[in-house]
């Protein structure tokens, strides 16, 4: 705004007065809501930024499996669940371990099933949301439908367990069965259905894990929440596992492992799409 000359000051002041009124209302008009461009600014950054790490936990995954095999903790933890004396699991049939090995993957196969319905039928569900944003909530069900149907389904069970040929606890010499022991990392010569490795139930219960992923950066709290709930459902399964003489440690922890990388490379497919894992908007595809 231009500041009104006085005939008794001279046109250089009067000019000098002008560009410190406009130089004014910039910094107000840039102070007007300084939080609300702070949170844009974020908002805007955040689904481009963050990425889920893949080296760092591979590489601890390995170190990991290093030192069970090194000093042994597979065979400590399984002994310590173990009754040398009676023989037996004394927990294999104990409850609410029984129940939980029985019923605890109804959860997760539930919210998987819920993401199909979601990709395929979303505009039915949905019939007034808008398409944009109907666009984004059916990639992240998609997301945790292939996510259950490629991590638990296809790799673990359809897959390694298969494959792998190793003995569960209960199998092994060591706690009163006939096969041999086989560390951690180590491929049986001889495979045969429904191995040790890795562990079935505890990756179907990791798999709500997912649900993390398809929270936006907006929400850390809810977004950390589900997948730090996740983990901990997954590693319940396992221990309770464990506890019956189904797995190992090691067999457990990689299930969680091989349900999170899965994760990790849909999400740079589905919710971040593009070979450099940008995003075509500010939600980054994301719920929230």
């Amino acid at each position: 705004m231009a500041v009104g000359c006085d005939p008794y000051v001279s046109r250089d002041v009067c000019k000098a007065m002008n560009n410190t009124s406009s130089h004014t209302e910039t910094i107000s008009s840039g102070l007007a809501n300084p939080l609300e461009s702070t949170q844009s600014h974020i908002f805007r950054d955040l689904p481009l930024s963050f990425r889920w790490p893949v080296w760092r936990p591979l590489i601890a995954m390995v170190l990991l499996s290093l030192l069970i095999r090194t000093f042994e903790i597979d065979q400590k933890i399984s002994g310590m669940c173990y009754d040398s004396v009676r023989g037996e699991w004394p927990l294999e049939r104990a409850e609410p371990w029984l129940w939980f090995y029985r019923n605890g993957t109804y959860p997760p196969m539930f919210v998987g099933i819920a993401g199909a319905m979601i990709a395929l039928f979303g505009p039915k569900i949905f019939p007034s949301m808008d398409p944009q944003k109907l666009n984004r909530t059916r990639r992240c069900g998609a997301f945790l439908a292939l996510l259950l149907l490629i991590g638990p389904g296809l790799l673990v069970n359809a897959s390694l367990k298969s494959l792998w040929g190793r003995p569960r606890p209960l199998q092994c010499q060591e706690f009163g069965g006939e096969m041999k022991f086989l560390p951690v990392g180590e491929w049986a010569k001889q495979s045969f259905p429904n191995s040790s490795f890795p562990s079935g139930h505890a990756s179907v219960a990791f798999f709500l894990m997912g649900l993390g992923f398809v929270i936006s950066p907006r929400r850390p709290w809810l977004r950390w929440g589900c997948f730090v709930g996740g983990m901990a459902y997954g590693l319940a399964m396992g221990f309770t596992r464990v506890l019956q003489g189904g797995h190992f440690l090691s067999d457990v922890l990689w299930a969680g492992a091989i349900v999170y990388f899965v994760g990790v490379a849909l999400e740079r497919i589905l919710i971040y799409p593009g070979a450099a894992g940008l995003c075509e908007s500010d939600d980054g595809f994301r719920i929230g």
